[in-house]
């Protein structure tokens, strides 16, 4: 250590006095930057979340909205902000509401707000325009039927080859009138035309062209293909096909589609599919909910296993998801309980990061002040013992 040594001998009294005082305050600064720096030093550090959305991109049409949030995943449930890099193609609240502005691409980045905790992560968001022009849609009021089902599937598939992976807010003039000549066909006419595209699997990427128009025009035809199902009857070859054509939507809209026909479909077949389709949506609250719904009300036994098994899927690692399922699991009967601890059986390693999560807050759950989560975690808990897997 180095000591000081100041002498203020032979000084007059005026300069003794004001060193003294200037000596005390260079201590005070001093101390006070010792502070600042041990206090940044002794910071707790900041933590990523690992934030990622679940998809790339996404695809409106002009003014459709969504919301964002049911698309992000992170480790840690936290606050974000949200961004647009252009407001004018697609705008978004804080909160995470995009809504198309105009055709084109935006990308909207999400950050985290939340303080002691880091992660940022963004999603392409494609506008496509409602229309084609004059604010209406370029399909005649009297809609093509053909009576040569082979010109029929020669025009469809002309139509696909040239719209295939094209960008529709840049469409060609050529292009459009491509899409139109396949709008202005007599709708169940295309779909069944479509249906049996995917059927004949030639070209291999026939289904691929198919879903790809679809998802970009024919959103508001889910319940029309959905009809094609069931009136497939036990045609498994034309329900299939059937099913391609539903695999195309992904969006919240679709999923609102599908919620409701598993709510009134009479076809069991059908909504064990719908069930499939929802399980998809991981982490969605919407799919979640629906899927509750669904299991007390189902009947078909098979069908009820789909139902149940998509819970787990949507819930994924979410740890409030998965208390929701844990609740809902407990007012089963003890025939469906044990039927629920089944779908756990599986050592499948592709899931081991799910069933860690839904180990860890079953086990979190046992200390519960919530008698309802507790019994039911903790008779969960008991089923999954007998798996190799759940034992450690």
């Amino acid at each position: 250590m180095v000591y000081l040594h100041l002498s203020f001998q032979n000084r007059p009294k005026e300069f003794v006095a004001m060193s003294k005082y200037r000596i005390f305050a260079l201590f005070l600064i001093l101390i006070i930057v010792i502070n600042l720096v041990a206090g940044t030093a002794l910071a707790a550090p900041i933590k990523s979340v690992n934030l990622k959305f679940t998809e790339v991109s996404i695809s409106l049409m002009k003014g459709e909205k969504t919301d964002l949030k049911t698309k992000l995943k992170s480790t840690v449930k936290v606050q974000y902000l949200f961004s647009t890099s252009n407001a004018k193609i697609a705008s978004v609240t804080p909160a995470g509401i995009v809504t198309g502005i105009a055709p084109g691409k935006a990308t909207v980045t999400a950050s985290v707000s939340q303080k002691g905790y880091s992660g940022k992560a963004s999603i392409v968001v494609q506008v496509v325009a409602s229309t084609t022009s004059g604010g209406k849609t370029s399909v005649s009021a009297i809609p093509v039927f053909y009576t040569d089902k082979v010109l029929l599937d020669a025009d469809i598939r002309k139509g696909l080859q040239n719209l295939f992976k094209k960008d529709y807010t840049k469409l060609t003039t050529e292009e459009i009138a491509q899409r139109d000549k396949l709008m202005n066909i007599d709708r169940q006419q295309l779909l069944i035309g479509l249906q049996a595209i995917v059927m004949k699997g030639a070209p291999s990427w026939s289904t691929s062209m198919v879903q790809d128009f679809a998802v970009h025009n024919l959103e508001d035809n889910i319940k029309d293909i959905a009809a094609l199902f069931s009136n497939a009857g036990s045609d498994q070859a034309s329900q299939r096909a059937s099913l391609e054509l539903l695999k195309a939507f992904n969006s919240d809209k679709a999923l609102k589609a599908f919620g409701k026909l598993l709510m009134s479909s009479t076809d069991a077949n059908l909504r064990y599919s719908l069930a499939y389709l929802i399980s998809t949506y991981e982490g969605n609250s919407e799919a979640l909910s629906i899927l509750i719904n669904a299991t007390f009300k189902e009947t078909d036994d098979k069908t009820w296993t789909n139902e149940a098994a998509s819970l787990i899927s949507v819930a994924g690692t979410d740890p409030t998801m998965i208390n929701i399922v844990i609740l809902t699991y407990g007012q089963f009967s003890d025939t469906k309980k044990t039927q629920f601890a089944g779908f756990f059986g599986y050592d499948d390693p592709a899931r081991a990061e799910l069933f860690k999560a839904w180990e860890t807050t079953l086990n979190g759950n046992l200390q519960s002040s919530v008698d309802e989560l507790k019994n039911a975690s903790n008779t969960l808990l008991n089923d999954l013992k007998k798996f190799p897997h759940f034992k450690g």
